[in-house]
């Protein structure tokens, strides 16, 4: 039973949130404070960082309900973003090298600005679609808390998109790096240690356990259609190589070897939370098992099981992940909104001060769409599972050969980021024909038509040089024309 006790400790975490943000605010100068920290985080803060980034609500109270239903099978997406996790670690060096943290800046450098604008167009509807997912689930949770004082739903979602929204229009990604820090110990203190003991404890024994759930729940080979796991993959393994908060807290480390060791450790880090939040799921469905909203479980789970005042902390925890996951989204969006739209809206430069202004009001206007999202729809999982999809499809290719492939042309970029738009829009628009995820036909025919068109389209003697280039090896072939002509 949540309790007065409960209720306060939820509205003091608000409150130092909020107070975060205002003492992050003191130490922005310009605006690589605002958005990369200044440069300066090192292993505690960037790791910190990285896993509250992904440990959102889908990894937590949609992971849990999963697990509930299907079993261990959804560990499948956990060793995917481990995966995207490792290979963004082993690439750190050369996106710090290069410069660029920022997406669009990439593909404006291989395919001209059309690509870049499409680009900024799709990011800042997936994350806004990500801030208002964040924003549901912590609108469930805070109405939970505001019951006893008549706070309805609706009420629920304004309170904490208010609070979100505020906090990172102060303090910028000092903010957001700072709290992402005090949130992941809370979240692994919390769901990897103080919950399971209470309820392996009070509710069911491990061995229990075992004996009382079907066999298949254990299984990572069962329990949900192969079409359905193989979109999982396809969905958050790229996605989290071509995740913008990503980039920008490997560009926000201090140092090469802190951004790399520090993408390993998380990745490890959210592979063993998913494991426990997949149990603890599980467990859900024998000690609770009439649960009609499974994405109730985590937080039944609290509730029934964890004494007044731990209710509150476990409450708070909840909304810890889904604060950092949707701050970090929200804050993108602002960024990519500022730099590429009003620019060429306004056709001249802004200035540093002009930028971080910029940057912030954009943010608060995002913000507010985030809350409407929240306000209109429902769904966690599936919410979060379009938000990836949107941008992974569309641009995971382009950006990839981008990077790495000499022949990448403007028309295979562009054709391929339309077209399979396009096919996603329908087959969601369709209800997933044929139960085959939308992200599969879209992002094959994605890699196809980049491929095909590129080749067709590609002239050497105006193609553009890959990022990630080989810039010993380009010295090397220079050096060696040059004795040649001598």
């Amino acid at each position: 039973m949540i309790t007065l006790v409960d209720v306060v400790v939820v509205i003091v975490y608000l409150a130092i949130m909020v107070v975060i943000g205002l003492i992050a605010s003191k130490r922005i100068k310009h605006k690589d404070d605002y958005v990369l920290a200044g440069k300066r985080m090192g292993y505690s803060v960037t790791i910190g960082t990285l896993v509250a980034t992904m440990i959102g609500t889908a990894a937590t109270m949609g992971t849990a309900a999963m697990g509930y239903e299907y079993g261990m099978i959804l560990v499948w997406q956990a060793i995917a973003i481990f995966v995207g996790y490792i290979i963004v670690g082993m690439l750190a060096k050369k996106i710090r090298k290069t410069g660029k943290w920022y997406i669009p800046d990439i593909m404006a450098e291989r395919y001209g600005e059309s690509a870049k604008v499409f680009t900024t167009i799709i990011l800042a509807i997936a994350v806004t679609a990500i801030f208002g997912a964040q924003i549901i689930a912590m609108g469930l949770i805070f109405n939970l808390v505001g019951n006893s004082l008549g706070i309805s739903y609706t009420t629920a979602i304004v309170i904490v998109g208010v609070i979100l929204v505020l906090y990172t229009f102060i303090g910028g990604m000092i903010a957001v790096a700072y709290t992402d820090f005090i949130q992941l110990i809370i979240i692994l203190v919390l769901f990897v240690l103080v919950l399971p003991i209470y309820v392996f404890t009070d509710g069911i024994t491990f061995s229990d356990l075992r004996q009382t759930v079907d066999p298949e729940m254990w299984s990572v080979w069962s329990g949900l259609p192969f079409l359905f796991v193989v979109g999982i993959i396809a969905t958050y393994l790229p996605g989290i190589i071509i995740d913008q908060t990503i980039w920008q807290r490997v560009m926000a480390s201090k140092d090469e070897k802190v951004a790399k060791f520090s993408s390993f450790i998380s990745g490890g880090i959210f592979l063993f939370y998913s494991i426990v939040i997949l149990l603890l799921g599980i467990t859900a469905s024998v000690i609770i098992p009439q649960l009609t909203n499974k994405d109730e479980a985590i937080p039944q789970l609290i509730i029934s099981y964890l004494p007044n005042g731990l209710i509150g902390l476990g409450l708070v925890a909840i909304l810890a992940v889904a604060m950092s996951t949707a701050s970090s989204t929200l804050l993108i969006a602002g960024v990519v909104i500022t730099k590429d739209v009003i620019p060429a809206v306004m056709k001249k430069s802004l200035s540093y001060e002009q930028d971080l202004k910029a940057s912030r009001i954009v943010t608060l206007i995002l913000g507010a769409a985030g809350i409407v999202i929240a306000l209109t729809f429902s769904g966690l999982f599936g919410l979060m599972m379009l938000a990836y999809a949107i941008f992974t499809a569309t641009l995971f290719f382009p950006i990839i050969f981008a990077l790495f492939w000499e022949k990448a042309t403007k028309k295979g970029a562009f054709w391929s980021i339309i077209i399979s738009s396009i096919i996603l829009i329908v087959l969601y628009g369709l209800d997933k024909p044929l139960d085959v995820e939308p992200i599969l036909p879209a992002i094959i025919i994605n890699l196809g038509l980049m491929w095909i068109i590129s080749l067709l389209t590609y002239q050497k003697d105006t193609a553009t040089k890959p990022v990630f280039r080989d810039e010993r090896k380009e010295k090397e072939v220079e050096r060696n024309i040059q004795a040649k002509m001598k």
